[in-house]
């Protein structure tokens, strides 16, 4: 269903993913997909190790003014079905959703658009999914950090469900029962 959302990811406070998604934004939908893939340890560690990058090549970063128009003129040349490959590989589009994380895990360079500004749209953003990581030095060791995330649900600029670190994992059916409750109390009101 046509539920539209923004998927933000924030890490050590600066904005790394915004993400607008045009299906399943609701808590159930695209809500059970964030939080089953940040549940996934080896799914932080990925994601955590693309963030912390520092090679051009490897770059998860937002498109610069211009750029997309640049790369739309290079690929112009290219056969319509490697082109539409480029473009399902390099640009990101409405249609991922969650995937968006798994993308910037996988790709070794993402070209993100900046959509933060939709979340403004209470009219049209339904659903913002916010994911807060940070790394948390542990005192006594100069090097070795751990990481804290925190994920929030909002519906209308208001918080309908949150959680943390210390979210016991859970099977994808309890995961999706939870978020059917917070729908059911978001009906309700």
């Amino acid at each position: 269903m046509g539920t539209r959302h923004l998927i933000q990811v924030n890490y050590n406070g600066e904005k790394k993913i915004a993400q607008y998604g045009q299906w399943d934004g609701y808590p159930s939908g695209q809500g059970v997909s964030v939080l089953l893939f940040l549940t996934d340890p080896m799914n932080l560690t990925y994601l955590l190790r693309r963030f912390r990058e520092y090679y051009d090549w490897a770059q998860i970063r937002f498109f610069k003014e211009g750029e997309p128009e640049q790369i739309d003129k290079a690929l112009s040349v290219l056969p319509k079905e490697l082109k539409s490959y480029v473009y399902d590989q390099l640009l990101q589009n409405r249609d991922l959703g969650a995937d968006i994380l798994e993308r910037v895990c996988l790709n070794s360079m993402c070209l993100l658009v900046d959509d933060e500004e939709f979340k403004h749209d209470l009219i049209s953003c339904e659903y913002h999914h916010l994911i807060e990581i940070r790394d948390t030095e542990i005192p006594g060791y100069k090097y070795n950090y751990h990481v804290e995330w925190r994920y929030t649900i909002f519906s209308e600029g208001k918080e309908v469900f949150s959680c943390d670190q210390t979210f016991p994992l859970r099977t994808r059916k309890q995961i999706q029962k939870e978020m059917k409750k917070v729908e059911r109390k978001m009906r309700e009101k």
